[in-house]
């Protein structure tokens, strides 16, 4: 029972959260895409309430009982409990989806050459809040995970970087050009402390080598293949000094990454 009551309360959660994201992107004039849902009235902090209720549950059925994470003190059968974290990290993907999602809408909300005039925001039924405390949030929802079940949460990064890909015309060049909202990704993962360059390289590899179950569930999606072009990206934008001190692990990676036969656009 606890399994399939933590993954719907989650999954809900997400699509309330997609729900007023989408609706403040077109009262904003971000998107013309008019959401088939729109609230009516949305208390104050509403996402960043949504945001620390999934925290709760996430770390609750994630973390070890004793880790400092854990906030709830109740006894569970460890069995239950072992159920939905496996529920849990086989949704991960599209929790990490919405929480992206609203990271990229921080970005842009808080971005000097934005266009959001002061009469869209104005209109708006969504409150966003302190987007300095929704940015907090997001890195303590997602650091313990990245911690702790860091291949689960880089196959994660490796799928919403599939979703945010360009159209067609990516498909004529052999490394497509990352998207703006692909980048992101990578400043995400580079925002989380714990995500030091190593931990990076060792989890990708781990990722390459055994990919979670999601890789087997979508056909169509190169699971291996996502996470070598966000890899591509990201050490472009980390320190050479960074790179430096972390050389031996990359040429591992690099050596390991050519024996695994993936398809020409991994090879590249």
């Amino acid at each position: 029972v606890l399994q399939r009551v933590v993954e719907c309360v989650i999954l809900q959660l997400c699509r309330n959260l997609d729900n007023l994201i989408q609706q403040y992107k077109y009262e904003t004039e971000l998107s013309e895409n008019r959401p088939l849902w729109m609230a009516s009235t949305v208390p104050p902090d509403m996402i960043l309430t949504l945001l620390e209720g999934m925290t709760t549950i996430i770390h609750y059925s994630l973390l070890d009982p004793s880790s400092q994470y854990h906030q709830l003190l109740v006894n569970v059968d460890q069995r239950h409990l072992s159920e939905a974290r496996s529920r849990i990290l086989s949704v991960l993907h599209i929790i990490m989806s919405s929480v992206t999602l609203l990271w990229s809408i921080l970005h842009q909300v808080d971005s000097p050459n934005r266009t959001l005039s002061e009469a869209a925001a104005s209109v708006t039924m969504i409150n966003l809040g302190s987007t300095k405390n929704l940015r907090q949030q997001i890195l303590e929802l997602l650091g313990p995970i990245s911690m702790n079940h860091g291949v689960y949460f880089m196959a994660a990064i490796a799928f919403v970087w599939n979703e945010r890909r360009h159209g067609r015309n990516a498909k004529t060049k052999v490394i497509p050009p990352a998207t703006e909202e692909q980048l992101l990704l990578v400043e995400l993962v580079r925002s989380i402390s714990v995500m030091r360059t190593e931990t990076v390289i060792q989890t990708v590899k781990e990722v390459l080598k055994q990919p979670p179950a999601i890789a087997r569930e979508k056909k169509h999606l190169s699971l291996e293949v996502c996470m070598l072009q966000f890899f591509y990206a990201y050490i472009q934008r980390i320190s050479v000094s960074n790179l430096v001190d972390s050389w031996p692990s990359f040429l591992i990676l690099l050596k390991d990454s050519l024996q695994l036969g993936l398809p020409p656009p991994g090879q590249f």
